[in-house]
């Protein structure tokens, strides 16, 4: 049996009558009378009783619409689901981004985004994790676009600069570095460090730092991620290294530039170039390389 042949056998089911089955469907009355005799042959059951010029189900007939018509809409549903995924302006975008900026600039980028007439209807999905983890749902389709910093290459993955961000010593506000503006990266050696844990793009970006400044920190704690490392450090169990962001504003730590060095991370928009990317995702990235190089970024992060 082919789905046209339900469809046809349900519409006549509906209207109990061929010949307005035949002008509801734009086809010949023939076709529609072959095509379900067919499906009675095939089913081995009547499913129409014919008398003169109307049709009735038999009780057959009644059982199969009960059971076909149901799979039939819920197919429909499902094709027009497809249809507004694959839409440009009525589609959904799955972002994955670093805890720090939730507190501000990817929210505000997506909902000036949708500000705009053609793209009201988009919806969004928003999730929060490290960068390894990002790039992994990147990888695996379980995201569209993420925004992350990585220090190294990953294949298939497009990375898209957005902007540099810098990084400070956070102590917490009685800590004895804590009166000082800014301190150099040899100043924290005597003081517990709290430090990023596994092998995201800011743990190696932090290490090197570290290195580069001749410093072995006494490290006191691992933990997997910004908001875990500022509530470290104000509740006074350690010092760290850190990009600045919104979410310290809400802390009691102070943060401290660090002196005579370049100490900054990069923010990317990051896509899989190997995988299908939906085209409400292709619209969203191409707004944010928009607004990258007209350099109205700053404008989402305050």
């Amino acid at each position: 049996m082919t789905l046209q042949q339900l469809k046809y056998f349900c519409v006549v089911a509906q209207l109990l009558s061929v010949r307005k089955a035949s002008e509801e469907l734009h086809i010949s009355q023939s076709t529609i009378s072959i095509s379900i005799a067919n499906l009675e042959t095939e089913l081995g059951l009547p499913l129409f009783k014919r008398e003169n010029r109307s049709v009735a189900l038999t009780k057959y007939g009644s059982l199969y619409y009960e059971k076909i018509m149901p799979l039939l809409d819920s197919l429909s549903e499902i094709n027009v689901k497809m249809k507004r995924l694959a839409s440009e302006t009525e589609g959904d975008v799955n972002i994955g981004y670093n805890p720090p900026w939730c507190y501000g600039f990817v929210p505000r980028l997506a909902r000036e985004f949708l500000r705009r007439k053609e793209n009201e209807k988009i919806i969004f999905s928003f999730k929060q994790m490290n960068s390894p983890r990002i790039i992994e749902g990147l990888k695996d389709g379980r995201f569209d676009v993420g925004f992350c910093t990585t220090e190294r290459e990953v294949p298939d993955i497009f990375f898209f600069p957005l902007f540099r961000q810098e990084m400070a010593v956070i102590v917490p506000s009685g800590h004895p570095l804590a009166a000082r503006g800014s301190v150099n990266l040899r100043d924290i050696s005597p003081y517990p460090y709290i430090l990023y844990e596994g092998d995201s793009g800011l743990c190696r970006l932090v290490k090197q730092m570290l290195k580069n400044a001749d410093v072995e920190p006494k490290i006191a704690y691992e933990a997997p991620n910004e908001e875990a490392i500022f509530s470290l450090v104000s509740s006074g169990f350690g010092i760290a290294l850190v990009a600045i962001t919104d979410a310290l504003k809400k802390l009691d730590v102070r943060a401290l530039k660090v002196e005579n060095f370049d100490a900054f991370c990069t923010l990317y928009m990051a896509y899989n170039t190997a995988r299908y990317l939906p085209p409400a995702a292709i619209r969203f990235a191409n707004y944010i390389k928009q607004c990258a190089r007209q350099g109205i970024l700053n404008e989402f992060r305050l």
